[in-house]
C-alpha cells in the first residue's frame, strides 16, 4: 500500500494503539511493523487467526504471555560469546517453559483453534535447554555445585578447607 495513503489513514497511530496491548517488547515491535496486504488469501488467514485469538481470550482467561521475555538481546550477547549472567539464563528458562506451555495448550485445542494451533507448532520447546539451566542454576539465580564436576569439586575442597 502507498506510504502516503497509510499516513493519511493515520495507520501508524493504529499500530501504536495495537502495540500498547502487547505483553512484551517483541510483540510490540512486531505489531508496529505490520503492513496491510492486498492478497485475499493472506487477509483471510489473518482474519481467521485474529478471530480465533479473540474467541480463545473470551473462553480462557489464563492465556497470556506473562513470564515471557524478549530474548533477542541475550541471544545477541551469546552469539558474540559474551557471558550471560545467571539472571539472564533464568529469563531464558522461564521464557522457554512459558513457550512450551502455550504450545501445548494451543495444540490441544487444535480442533477449535486450528490456525492458532498451526502457529503454535512452530514453537520449538527446547526442553533440554530449560532442563540444563535448571540443573545448573536454582530459582534464586545461584549457580549450583552440580553445574560442573570441577565446580562441585572446588566448592567441596573450599568447605573442607574452611572447616579446618
Amino acid at each position: 500500500m502507498n506510504p502516503r495513503t497509510l499516513r493519511v489513514l493515520e495507520y501508524p497511530k493504529i499500530l501504536e494503539r495495537l502495540a500498547a496491548h502487547c505483553a512484551f517488547s517483541g510483540g510490540a515491535e512486531l505489531a508496529t511493523s505490520l503492513l496491510p496486504s492486498d492478497d485475499l488469501v493472506t487477509v483471510r488467514e489473518w482474519l481467521a487467526q485474529t478471530y480465533e485469538a479473540y474467541q480463545l481470550l473470551g473462553q480462557k482467561d489464563d492465556v497470556s504471555f506473562g513470564g515471557v521475555h524478549d530474548l533477542r538481546p541475550l541471544l545477541d550477547r551469546a552469539e558474540r560469546r559474551s557471558v550471560l549472567l545467571p539472571a539472564d539464563l533464568l529469563e531464558i528458562k522461564h521464557t522457554l517453559i512459558r513457550a512450551r506451555q502455550l504450545r501445548n495448550m494451543l495444540t490441544k485445542l487444535e480442533a477449535t483453534f486450528p490456525h492458532l494451533a498451526a502457529m503454535a507448532t512452530n514453537i520449538e520447546p527446547c526442553d533440554h535447554v530449560a532442563a540444563e539451566i535448571g540443573r545448573c542454576i536454582n530459582d534464586r539465580g545461584d549457580v549450583l555445585d552440580s553445574a560442573s564436576d570441577a565446580l562441585g569439586r572446588i566448592r567441596s575442597e573450599l568447605r573442607v578447607a574452611q572447616d579446618r
